[in-house]
């Protein structure tokens, strides 16, 4: 859901509350409010599409290794403890 002019509120029961309403809410308000609502499903689509494909690409779902750990790993390889056996 959009509030204002740029952002998009994510979580559900937030978005939900928005749209509340009751028994005596006008159920309609114009050709500007029905503009403003495809403005905002235009956004909302974006950033689903933008999350989706942030979460789609494998590199982004990688973990990321810290350089020490890369060294530490380096480091064990190269002098390996007694009694552990080098993996194939």
């Amino acid at each position: 859901m959009l509030v204002g002019e740029e952002e998009v509120i994510k979580d559900t029961l937030t978005c939900l509350r928005f749209i509340a309403c009751r028994e005596d809410t006008e159920r309609y308000r114009g050709q500007q409010l029905l503009k403003e609502v495809y403005n905002a499903w235009e956004k909302a689509r974006r950033d689903i599409y933008e999350e989706w494909f942030f979460a789609a690409d494998p590199a982004n779902l990688q973990p990321r290794v810290r350089p020490l750990f890369w060294r530490i790993a380096e480091h064990i390889r190269r002098y390996l403890p007694k009694g552990v056996t080098k993996p194939n």
